[in-house]
């Protein structure tokens, strides 16, 4: 009991306690971690696995945040993490390995990557294998755990900021709309410019950056002053063919980005959305400990807000 570190029905004195510890360390007795997962049912273990073409192993890693997040977290929580890396080079990374659930070392897991596989989802959900994800899926809110950033409320500020500077006519860069995240900043970017007279939002895709004189075509027609960028796609590509034109910025065109800096940009302090990753993983873990524990039920996406910041690539008119 006092190398497990449980009460049994007679206290153990202090003393007591001391003498069983000196005696282990003189014998190099520890405890089998083993014998005391089975004794427990549990071992206190959270995996983390991404569906990622690469595992977020580099801070520079889109979702290297997350992983901070969730190994910060399950240490407060008293549970380790194992990172499930094997099988890097599939395409896409597959949960099940010969049928099987690969995750079974640990407890329950988080799950990150912007393309999870709905099929695996569903076979862990009828397992009652415990899971959250990061992200969104296509699997109805009521059966899984979901933890998201929540663009909405950060686009429609960062919209309503280059109105307050006078910009009118804003373009808004995104390839697949099909995508939540990039429906989501849509829609808080169509809400300040409908709150606005004469404000008009232009989509821009990457049909639209062929070079840097289609780029400037597209500028001048629809009169933009501002851009704003929601695709982490087209961010490295757009801000080369924008550096090629004769424009200054932000004086003649702004350039404000809903999406997080991961990528080498030439611009210091970008005025930017800001996500708050590491605190989504702490959220999925969270979350997972208090199913794991019994403490939870219920199936639910929580969102994490994200941040406004002005930066310098942002004028008034």
């Amino acid at each position: 009991m006092v190398l497990n570190q449980t009460q049994g029905r007679v206290p153990i004195g202090q003393e007591t306690r001391e003498r069983v510890i000196a005696a282990a360390q003189e014998l190099g007795y520890s405890p089998n971690p083993v014998a005391q997962m089975l004794a427990r049912g549990s071992n206190r273990i959270i995996g983390f696995f991404s569906f990622e073409k690469t595992f977020p192993y580099t801070a520079a890693d889109f979702y290297n945040p997350y992983l901070v997040g969730v190994q910060r977290e399950a240490g407060q929580q008293g549970y380790d993490v194992i990172l499930f890396t094997r099988n890097q080079a599939e395409t896409p990374r597959k949960v099940y390995q010969d049928g099987m659930n690969s995750l079974r070392l640990a407890d329950g897991v988080v799950l990150v990557g912007n393309y999870p596989d709905p099929i695996e989802l569903q076979r862990l959900t009828k397992e009652n294998y415990p899971f959250v994800l990061v992200g969104r899926c296509k699997i109805p809110q009521g059966e899984v755990d979901t933890v998201v950033n929540d663009h909405t409320p950060a686009s429609y500020e960062a919209a309503r900021y280059l109105i307050e500077l006078n910009h009118r006519h804003l373009g808004f860069l995104a390839d697949d709309l099909s995508l939540a995240y990039h429906q989501e900043r849509l829609a808080g970017c169509q809400r300040a410019v409908d709150e606005t007279p004469h404000a008009r939002l232009t989509i821009l895709n990457s049909q639209a950056l062929t070079d840097s004189a289609e780029l400037k075509t597209v500028i001048q027609e629809n009169g933009i002053t501002a851009l704003i960028f929601a695709d982490r796609s087209l961010v490295s590509t757009t801000i080369k063919l924008v550096l090629e034109m004769p424009l200054r910025i932000p004086e003649d065109l702004s350039l404000l980005f809903l999406v997080s800096n991961t990528w080498d940009l030439p611009l210091t302090r970008p005025t930017r959305v800001s996500l708050n990753r590491d605190v989504v993983g702490q959220v999925a873990v969270q979350r997972l400990v208090k199913r794991l524990e019994g403490a939870l039920n219920e199936y639910q996406q929580t969102q994490v807000s994200c941040r406004f910041i002005v930066g310098d690539t942002t004028a008034a008119r």
